[in-house]
């Protein structure tokens, strides 16, 4: 028995062939699981490893009956046409079709043919099934499509293949996720594009709430996150419970994709159910450079555009929950010692950027009632001027400060 192979499918892949002592030492080792997918040499079909363990450890003598029983099951072809897409046999595949196998019978696992070959990316395969009556659009026990077992996998070819024979882009499983939200969580741009090409709506929330966007922000995938955000993602779209996509990018210490969002609008000042914002999750986290970015951006904002010249930091919390809560953010979070310890330090706009930031301060900390319209004319013409200077005094140093 020993000389025999085992083959595996471990996280939806297919390998091996291995010996019974590799197996058995993964085994020890927490490598593999008694109930990942196995098939041994000689069986008839794949099964759960400890079962195949069962059967291997046994004498050769029986093992060797099982291998030449003369009769074979009158459920052969259903056998060999899943046996044989799981392993991309396709001589094997056609010719179970031919013996009269039903392309939409399923395993033991609820596992069809079609769904083993879209896992493991085996396009010729998915085109015969479909030729001879596969459902593009079948749904195993969880709801899940082929061509969101396509996708997972990262089967361009596959997913392509689907696509052009009707699989629905937006079919959801039990969980509320489609195909795109699998995507967006593995960071695969390239099948990204090919969905929302087809159709897949790019703001679909699961039973959660939760967006493919909040799914790359929640990965801290920069690239997946502005390629979402390009073909018309809300940056502002929470779950159930009031997350949103910057706080899960915060929580995951995301600094990069953090301030992209920021720059794209997303509110720093938003609280979820529980009363958290982005920089609440981001202390938790423990990532200095998302909580410092996180402060300056809501207590500083007007700083921030002023000194690095992006427009999007402008959206403050000011203008949401009112001026009293920008300054006391300011004062609690010590982010005004920061900014003005950090412009002495880049001795770039040196005191200026200060003295342009110091009228925005004065006028946010003494509100005038009475005069409110003229009073945020003359806050809204500081502003500008301040942005404009401030783009004369790059233009002069030659020197973008970012």
């Amino acid at each position: 028995m020993s000389g025999k192979k085992i083959y595996l499918v471990v996280q939806g892949e297919a390998s091996g062939p291995f010996t019974l002592d590799q197996v058995n030492g993964w085994l020890t080792q927490g490598s593999v699981k008694q109930d990942d997918y196995a098939w041994c040499e000689g069986l008839p079909d794949w099964g759960p490893l400890h079962n195949v363990l069962e059967l291997a450890n046994e004498n050769f003598a029986r093992f060797s009956r099982i291998r030449t029983v003369p009769k074979r099951k009158p459920d052969e072809p259903r056998t060999s046409l899943i046996a044989a897409a799981k392993l991309g046999d396709l001589e094997t595949v056609r010719k179970a079709l031919e013996k009269g196998a039903n392309v939409s019978t399923r395993d033991q696992h609820d596992w069809s043919a079609m769904k083993w070959a879209a896992t493991f990316g085996h396009a010729a395969i998915l085109l015969t099934l479909i030729e001879h009556g596969g459902d593009v659009n079948e749904r195993d026990n969880d709801g899940c499509t082929p061509l969101w077992w396509a996708v997972g996998g990262g089967h361009m070819e596959a997913v392509q293949l689907l696509l052009d024979h009707k699989a629905d882009p937006n079919a959801a499983n039990s969980s509320g996720a489609t195909a795109l939200t699998w995507a967006a969580t593995h960071g695969n741009r390239e099948i990204i594009r090919i969905l929302i090409s087809r159709g897949a709506k790019v703001n679909h929330s699961d039973r959660k709430g939760m967006t493919p966007l909040m799914h790359a922000a929640a990965k801290d995938n920069r690239g997946t996150v502005e390629l979402l955000l390009e073909n018309g993602a809300d940056v502002s779209a929470r779950t159930v419970s009031g997350v949103t996509a910057l706080m899960l990018a915060a929580g995951r210490d995301g600094a990069k994709t953090v301030r992209y969002l920021v720059e794209k609008g997303a509110s720093v000042g938003a609280r979820d159910r529980y009363g958290r914002t982005a920089t609440t999750l981001a202390r938790q986290k423990g990532g200095s450079s998302t909580l410092r970015l996180l402060k300056q951006s809501y207590a500083f904002g007007y700083a921030l555009a002023i000194w690095f010249g992006v427009l999007g930091l402008l959206r403050l919390p000011s203008f949401e929950e009112g001026a009293f809560t920008t300054i006391f953010e300011i004062l609690l979070s010590g982010s005004l010692v920061y900014a003005a310890a950090d412009i002495a330090r880049k001795k770039r706009m040196g005191w200026i950027a200060l003295w342009l930031l110091a009228p925005i301060l004065l006028a946010s900390l003494f509100p005038c009632p009475i005069l409110s319209a003229g009073y945020n004319a003359a806050l809204i013409a500081i502003l500008v001027i301040s942005i404009g200077l401030s783009i004369w005094y790059r233009r002069q140093k030659a020197e973008l400060l970012i």
